[in-house]
This record gives C-alpha cells, sequence and structure tokens, in this order.
C-alpha cells in the first residue's frame, strides 16, 4: 500500500513543483520585460548557455566558439570576451553586433562573455501627404475670323455736257456714257463654329499608411517559444504531464481497491 502512495504521490508532488516554476518564470520575465523603456541597455556577464527574454549566448565547440543574439524587440550593441591565450588581459571587446559561430584568433577557451544589449522600440512611420493633382486648363475656344465683305465698284460718271461752241463743232457725236455696273450682293461667309470647350476631370488620389504603434500584448505559446522560453515552457509541459501521471496512478489504484 505504502509503494503505491509513493508511485502516486511522487509524480503529482514533482509535478506541481516544475509547474510552480515555470509559471513564475514566466510571469517574472513578462514582468521585466514589459517595464523596459526604449534604449534602456542591459549588461550580462556569462560563463555559460544563457538565455532570456532580451538575450541569447550559446557556447560551442568546447568553450572555443560562441554565438550572441538578441531576442525579438532588442539588439546587441557590444560584445566583450575573457579569452585564454589571447594577448588581452581580461574583458575584450570583439564585436559591437551578434556573433555567430565566432571564434577569437588567437585565443583558446572562452571563459566569460560580457554582453550589453539595447531595447528598440518601433518608431512610427510618417503618412506621407497626397499631392494635389493639378486641375486641367480648358482649351480656348478659336475666334471666328470675319470675312471681308467686298467694297462696291464706283459707278462711272457721265461726260460733262458740252457747253458753248465746241458742242456744235468737230462733227463728232459724245460718246454715250456708260451704264453703272450692277453692283455684287455680298455672300456672307460661314463662321466656323466655335469648338466646345472640354476640360478632363481628374481625381487626386492619397495614399495613406498606418502606423503601428507598439503596445503591450499577452504572448501565446508559439511567441514564448520564439522569445526565448523554451525552458520554463518545457517545465510548466513536463509538470502537467507529470501530474496526470499521478492522476492516472490513482485511479488505476482505485479501481483495483473497488474490484
Amino acid at each position: 500500500m505504502n509503494k503505491n502512495k509513493v508511485r502516486i504521490l511522487v509524480p503529482i508532488v514533482t509535478g506541481v513543483l516544475l509547474l510552480a516554476g515555470g509559471l513564475v518564470g514566466l510571469t517574472s520575465t513578462s514582468k521585466a520585460t514589459s517595464q523596459d523603456s526604449c534604449n534602456q541597455l542591459f549588461t550580462y556577464e556569462k560563463s555559460g548557455d544563457f538565455d532570456d527574454a532580451r538575450i541569447h549566448i550559446n557556447f560551442e565547440s568546447s568553450d572555443e566558439q560562441i554565438d550572441v543574439s538578441a531576442q525579438s524587440g532588442y539588439s546587441i550593441t557590444r560584445v566583450w570576451l575573457d579569452v585564454d591565450n589571447d594577448g588581452h588581459s581580461g574583458y575584450f571587446q570583439y564585436s559591437s553586433g551578434p556573433m555567430n559561430n565566432f571564434n577569437p584568433n588567437p585565443g583558446n577557451d572562452i571563459e566569460e562573455a560580457k554582453v550589453e544589449v539595447k531595447k528598440v522600440c518601433a518608431s512610427p512611420s510618417p503618412s506621407p501627404s497626397p499631392s494635389p493633382s493639378p486641375s486641367p486648363s480648358p482649351s480656348p475656344s478659336p475666334t471666328p475670323s470675319p470675312s471681308p465683305s467686298p467694297s462696291p465698284s464706283p459707278s462711272p460718271s457721265p461726260d460733262d455736257e458740252c457747253e458753248g461752241v465746241s458742242c456744235n463743232t468737230g462733227g463728232s457725236s459724245p460718246s454715250p456714257s456708260p451704264s453703272p455696273s450692277p453692283t455684287p450682293e455680298s455672300t456672307p461667309s460661314a463662321s466656323p463654329d466655335p469648338s466646345p470647350s472640354t476640360g478632363g476631370s481628374s481625381s487626386s488620389s492619397s495614399d495613406s499608411s498606418s502606423s503601428n504603434n507598439s503596445g503591450g500584448q499577452v504572448l501565446g505559446a508559439s511567441t514564448l517559444a520564439s522569445t526565448g522560453y523554451q525552458s520554463l515552457i518545457v517545465y510548466v509541459l513536463t509538470g502537467l504531464s507529470s501530474i496526470s501521471l499521478g492522476l492516472w496512478r490513482a485511479q488505476e489504484l482505485l479501481k483495483k481497491s473497488v474490484k
């Protein structure tokens, strides 16, 4: 009977402890990162693998190689390393950004890493102001040119009547006066119809971009896993599994006792 109790209590107690530790770690880390202000600097000194909501440090190849990267919302500003036989005493700044499979040369083992990380806040992009479209000016209608009216040809005046003795002498009869030519009627020329002024209509279009304001949000399991909460999530899941195992064993024991 005592063995059965132990088989039931051990997984339940272990699961409760793992679940509580994981939830406390998730809560404390979420509160810490939510209180970080823009451009705030944080410094870490680690001699082994480390992972949290701000930074990821991984020692590789028997501590002769290192990876340093920032989590979402942060950026690496400076990295110092304490390397054996690199010609420097203590820490020496090797980078002003993240590192990927970095192997100091010269140097042997990486004893310790000192990393400075900065909180980065997204600044909203200004929305472009729409440029006004020019309104088309109407094309001027052509003015019809007046057709010149023909001027009437002057009718010739008849010869002056003869007076005195000269009209009776000379033997030649006076020439008849020509009849005036009729004045031609002026035909008015057809004036062209003025073309209607046309104007194209144009609509101005404006492009608006919404600025993304960064705000606090509740992180889901997938987001937490991508921001350095892998170990805490493993604790929570393992605790739940262990509690389930203990409850299942208790249920089986009750079934046997009833029989």
